[in-house]
């Protein structure tokens, strides 16, 4: 299951494959715009199949009506929305189009990272979320609009290397996500991806 869309300030795409066998993932992606600002968020619901998915749809409606103004507060939210449930893992991003500052949140083990001239993989905290939050650390970095930020779930294989990254750059955000899938999907879990370009850099039709 794949979704991807031009804005008229990025290219992204999001794409999820539940675990073999089941008709539904409880990984979801999000991207959101709204007042020149972008809320991100990876997130993976405990367990597989219909169960974590019905929770997973819970979770990105709460999201996509939720006001986007402090990124820590927008977490402490969400966790004590769904706390006794299945729990999750989760990574969050906020930026600024206008100052062009990423503020960043990740708990437990999903991945996000930026790729480009400031190449950075963020260090997410234990935890959580719906059960066991720790207190929020927020990371601030001013990214350049060359950059692809990256999100994905423990689906995908935690080190990999897009070995032709330099070539595939300015190539749509869908076909680097079709892209990863395809190469580092693990077999025993749901997984998802979500890649984000800006458009100052051509995007090249495949």
């Amino acid at each position: 299951m794949a979704l991807e869309a031009i804005d008229k300030y990025i290219d992204y795409a999001i794409e999820i494959e539940p675990l073999p066998g089941e008709a539904a993932s409880g990984d979801f992606g999000l991207v959101r715009i709204i007042d020149k600002k972008m809320l991100i968020a990876a997130i993976d619901v405990a367990g597989h199949g219909k169960n974590a998915a019905t929770i997973a749809n819970k979770m990105q409606l709460f999201l996509e009506k939720k006001q986007m103004g402090n990124l820590t507060q927008l977490v402490e939210d969400f966790h004590y929305e769904f706390k006794g449930s299945r729990g999750c893992v989760g990574s969050f991003g906020l930026l600024d189009f206008e100052t062009m500052v990423f503020n960043y949140i990740g708990v437990g083990n999903i991945c996000a990272q930026i790729i480009g001239e400031n190449k950075k993989k963020f260090i997410n905290q234990p935890g959580i979320i719906g059960y066991v939050l720790p207190h929020l650390k927020e990371k601030n970095i001013k990214i350049k609009k060359s950059d692809i930020l990256l999100f994905y779930s423990d689906g995908i294989k935690e080190f990999f290397q897009l070995r032709e990254l330099t070539e595939m750059a300015c190539l749509k955000s869908s076909t680097l996500t079709n892209t990863i899938l395809t190469n580092f999907k693990k077999d025993t879990d749901d997984a998802m991806c979500i890649v984000v370009k800006f458009l100052e850099c051509k995007i090249l039709e495949l």
